[in-house]
């Protein structure tokens, strides 16, 4: 694939209308002008679809008591999902919902997803991890990212994942427009790919684990 190049930024290209606008119909352009149109056009692409993900406000006094993410790749599936999160000892579990992924522009990357959470030890480690797939449990295969603290106040602590296409689960679709009945064919048809997003919290040793602020967003790869 040849990956078209950006500027970076958008560059304004007016149009004054009537006889004198440069992009009326059918008017020759420079290579200049095309340059930056297509600049602008590749840059949106890839600046569009960089959003916020999933926010949560936090959890609250977590001690589910768990050491993991160190060594092994099974990890992932033995931390309780399915835990219920008010009894004693609970993890913190957040089914963080299903995202479309977009392609970064031209480049054929999917952009970075990235956690970033105020988290509070209170003794011990703490731990958050963030799950990526392309539907169900998460299973030890999964793409997922740690972070942790040992601090006793609150610290701001990120992880990011790089994702590829085969992490993202892949459907067709064909929108139709449905201004009319029966709706008409499919105006364009297409391939849509979605990720599934899990949380996790927990600590090491049992003590009272708090997470504030917790967001999931999009940057560039």
């Amino acid at each position: 694939m040849t990956t078209i190049t950006t500027a970076g930024i958008w560059i304004d290209l007016p149009t004054s209308g009537g006889a004198a606008d440069r992009f009326r119909a059918d008017q020759p352009l420079g290579a200049g002008l095309v340059q930056i149109a297509s600049s602008n056009a590749e840059f949106a692409c890839r600046e569009n679809n960089l959003r916020t993900l999933w926010e949560h406000p936090g959890f609250t006094d977590v001690d589910g008591t768990l050491d993991l993410f160190g060594y092994t790749t099974s990890d992932v599936i033995e931390f309780p999902w399915d835990i219920v999160p008010t009894v004693p000892g609970a993890v913190g579990v957040a089914y963080a919902g299903a995202h479309r992924m977009r392609g970064y522009g031209s480049t054929g990357d999917l952009p970075l997803i990235t956690i970033s959470a105020r988290l509070k030890a209170g003794g011990g480690s703490a731990g958050v991890v963030l799950v990526a797939n392309g539907g169900s449990r998460p299973q030890p295969s999964d793409r997922y990212a740690v972070i942790g603290s040992t601090s006793a106040t609150y610290e701001r602590k990120t992880g990011t994942l790089a994702l590829t296409l085969g992490d993202v689960f892949s459907r067709s679709i064909a929108p139709v427009v449905e201004d009319t009945t029966p709706p008409g064919a499919p105006i364009e048809p297409g391939v849509d790919t979605i990720v599934h997003l899990w949380v996790g919290v927990w600590n090491s040793s049992g003590a009272k684990t708090s997470t504030r602020g917790m967001t999931i967003y999009l940057g560039a790869p």
